[in-house]
């Protein structure tokens, strides 16, 4: 059983009587307090000193929360990456071709994630205008929304020059990132 938010920690309790495995957690000090203490008084309640000596080794109270694992991972996407799309993109939208100022682009995926697109992966982001970036919406793919605009002779520039740029700009930035975070901490 998890219990997300424990307070007094009866769910837990009533799970330990029931004799299923249980987590509780709370972002206040005094929930792991209350939860010893109830485990204490449970035990002297049933003469188990067994019990108790057994909640000694099983009971794991932290008070700084979990790290996250996934961090290191080089495809993750960092928080300078709208400036380094934009230096790539030449300063224009990824849809219609338009120069446009960095603060009225937004970060969008190439390829939707309801169209099996990496989510979290730098690759598969570009910056759109807000016009291009409300008609892709998650429903088209960037090269989808390119054709339709094509159609109805919306785009501005051809952008074919700027895909090729693409994969050798972000495998030089992967070795940058990589180099940064091998020397983390080396002053």
């Amino acid at each position: 059983m998890l219990d997300p938010f424990c307070g007094y920690a009866t769910a837990c309790i009533v799970s330990d009587d029931l004799e299923r495995n249980w987590i509780g957690i709370d972002l206040e000090r005094q929930a792991g307090d209350v939860l010893r203490q109830r485990l204490f008084v449970r035990a002297k309640r049933h003469h188990a000193q067994l019990m108790l000596e057994e909640y000694k080794g099983d009971f794991d109270l932290r008070m700084t929360p979990p790290k996250r694992t996934d961090d290191e991972d080089e495809e993750r996407i960092h928080p300078d990456l709208n400036e380094f799309l934009y230096e790539l993109q030449e300063h224009r939208c990824n849809g219609c071709g338009r120069e446009v100022d960095i603060i009225d682009l937004e970060s969008d995926h190439i390829v939707p994630s309801s169209k099996g697109g990496e989510k979290y992966t730098e690759r598969n982001r570009n910056l759109l205008c807000r016009r291009c970036n409300g008609r892709k919406s998650n429903r088209y793919t960037l090269a989808e929304l390119r054709d339709i605009m094509d159609e109805e002779h919306l785009s501005v520039f051809d952008m074919r020059p700027l895909d090729e740029k693409r994969a050798p700009a972000f495998t030089e930035r992967r070795k940058e990132l990589r180099w940064r975070r091998m020397n983390r901490g080396q002053g």
